[in-house]
């Protein structure tokens, strides 16, 4: 079992409500708007949370979207999910894009996504002369669906 980590964070507005997990276990903790802001169709807005964070070093906040925020209001993570590093202590903001065909209002204290803390290993880049060999090589975009039909042009072939 893993050691809690334990997130310090400060109140911009006294009355804003600190980021909560709804049920026990959940990977997300519910963070809710600080501010009325009314988001046009196929918009994006920036939106305070009256929340500030110290992220311990090793670790990052993914802010992520809620289901049901996408599904029955329309609004999701406009880059679909954003980074909070360790070393940020301003007010977290959160850019919520309006998919509605028609302006959408988010209201003070209205649940606007999750906060999700992950550990980092410590990532060092190092200059080579050549990468190891893979079985998809340089293949890029598109490459899952053009060996997906090489598959299916063989299968054809060998019946």
């Amino acid at each position: 079992m893993s050691k809690d980590v334990i997130i310090k964070f400060t109140k911009v507005d006294p009355d804003v409500l600190a980021p909560r997990a709804a049920n026990e276990g959940d990977a997300g903790f519910d963070i809710c708007a600080n501010e009325v802001v009314t988001i046009v169709p196929l918009g994006i807005a920036k939106v305070n949370t009256g929340i500030s964070v110290a992220i311990p070093d090793g670790y990052e906040i993914q802010v992520r979207g809620k289901s049901g925020l996408a599904l029955h209001d329309g609004f999701s993570i406009a880059q679909g999910v954003g980074t909070i590093d360790s070393g940020y202590r301003g007010e977290i903001g959160i850019l919520v894009k309006n998919m509605k065909p028609y302006s959408k209002t988010i209201r003070k204290g209205e649940m606007i996504g999750q906060l999700v803390l992950n550990e980092l290993p410590k990532a060092v880049y190092e200059l080579v002369t050549d990468l190891d060999e893979t079985q998809r090589g340089a293949k890029g975009f598109g490459s899952t669906k053009a060996a997906q039909a090489e598959a299916k042009d063989a299968e054809v072939k060998t019946e």
